[in-house]
């Protein structure tokens, strides 16, 4: 009769001749306390470490590691387990309450990874009177830049005086102008995304016309 190999487990050992462990659960409790074990060991983290750091600066692994997981994510079956078991874990009351206790799902100041308040033009993005603003002036220049007249495509909504500097100008529809985005990366000297995936790319400016204009 063979016993459990885990520490704190008397069971009995049923399965073959080489099974160590009484049950699945106790071999990964098993594994899981080895490892941390290992990790303790100040001469075997610091190697780990020095590992993940070597391979973070090459570019061939953060390319692969890139591919790989753009392979996997554009899977429909790996996709569609994975919003499967977000769905059941939300439906679980036992993993809401242990999600409350977790401080890395907190907001704000709670959150461990909290880095300060964001950019005050960055926050006014998402406002509504900002978005109203922005409609505005699009539909009073007919979703067309006011400088190389391209209509449509991705736009931006610019302020003709700084953002910065007249506060009170900025949800002055007067004070907007419709403009794309290599127009807009134009006006201010860097590139400035867009909104569609094809403008999110960083382009040399080499790429987009170089001109500088004034209002």
């Amino acid at each position: 009769m063979r016993i459990c190999a885990r520490d704190d487990c008397n069971d009995v050992v049923t399965g073959g001749k080489n099974a160590k462990y009484c049950s699945t659960e106790c071999n990964r409790a098993a594994q899981r306390e080895k490892a941390l074990q290992r990790y303790a060991n100040p001469s075997f983290r610091a190697s780990w470490e020095e590992g993940i750091a070597r391979r973070s600066e090459s570019e061939e692994w953060r390319d692969r590691q890139q591919r790989g997981s753009q392979q996997r994510n554009n899977r429909p079956a790996y996709r569609e387990a994975l919003m499967q078991g977000i769905k059941r874990r939300h439906k679980d009351s036992k993993w809401r309450v242990a999600m409350q206790h977790n401080p890395l799902w907190k907001r704000g100041e709670a959150n461990p990874n909290w880095k300060g308040t964001q950019d005050e033009r960055q926050v006014a993005t998402g406002r509504a009177e900002y978005k109203a603003w922005r409609r505005a002036v699009f539909e009073r220049d007919k979703y067309t830049c006011q400088h190389c007249q391209q209509r449509g495509g991705s736009l931006h909504a610019h302020h003709m005086k700084s953002w910065v500097e007249h506060p009170d100008l900025r949800y002055d529809v007067s004070n907007g102008l419709t403009l794309c985005v290599d127009c807009h990366s134009d006006l201010h000297g860097h590139y400035i995304p867009g909104r569609f995936p094809q403008d999110r790319k960083p382009r040399k400016l080499g790429k987009i016309k170089q001109l500088r204009f004034d209002f």
